[in-house]
């Protein structure tokens, strides 16, 4: 939107199948087609909801509690992520990542 190159990047984990189209020509299409509006506009409150729910954990749990957030909700991510990812994502370092899984492991017995 601002036409400025992203701060970061992606990796696909698994096959995919990737489209391209301007932001420009999304827009001009959306105003044409109804479903394709509806649709845009659920996607974007999924997107809004999952980011509140993502700052809304940063600001309220704590490191362990986000930890056991994520594996509950998305365990396939904890399966198919690198341990440097889920670091990053949870905000926390390699080693109280690994005290996590530990606690977290001792807590099921």
């Amino acid at each position: 939107m601002k036409k400025e190159a992203l701060p970061f990047g992606a990796v696909a984990l698994q096959g995919s199948s990737l489209f391209s189209f301007s932001l420009e020509d999304l827009r001009a299409c959306a105003k044409t087609d109804l479903e394709l509006a509806n649709e845009l506009i659920e996607r974007l409150i999924q997107v809004a909801l999952v980011k509140e729910r993502r700052e809304r954990e940063f600001l309220t749990l704590s490191p362990y509690e986000r930890y056991c957030s994520l594996r509950d909700q998305a365990p396939e991510i904890l399966e198919n992520v690198t341990q440097a990812d889920i670091v990053l994502y949870l905000g926390v370092t390699p080693v109280a990542l690994s005290r996590m899984k530990g606690r977290a492991m001792r807590s099921k017995n």
